[in-house]
This record gives structure tokens, sequence and C-alpha cells, in this order.
């Protein structure tokens, strides 16, 4: 049903255990800390609103991540 729409579906590797929670913190954040603060008017403006978040998340939040992991190590 997915492929007749479009979908790709990726077998994940059993190594992949945690990705779950991963991907379920994500979208906790995303919508606690962008989607909650915008009337979201389509998807248009869904996905730009998205995508934004995933740009500032990347280039201001990782390397945050990334230091505070080396501190630690």
């Amino acid at each position: 049903m997915m492929a007749s729409s479009g979908v790709t579906l990726h077998q994940l590797p059993i190594q992949a255990s945690n990705l779950n929670a991963t991907t379920e913190r994500f979208v906790q954040t995303l919508r606690h800390e962008c989607l909650d603060y915008f009337v979201v008017l389509g998807k248009r403006h869904l996905d730009h609103r998205v995508s934004e978040f995933v740009e500032h998340d990347r280039k201001e939040r990782l390397p945050d991540v990334v230091a505070a992991a080396e501190a630690v190590i």
C-alpha cells in the first residue's frame, strides 16, 4: 500500500533499537519548540516551518551537543 503511494521503504538494521526513541524525542522537540507557537496554514507552510527548524537544530544545537559529549569523554 505504501509503495503504491510513492513512499520508499528502508530496512533498518537490528542495531538500531534506540532509533524509535530518538525519532520520538525529535518530534516532541519539534512540536514543543516550533509548532506550538505557530498556526500552520497548510502543508506548504508546515513544510517550511519544519525545514526551518531542522536547519536551526543542525546549525545551532548540534555543535552544543557535540561539545557537551566531548567534555564528558
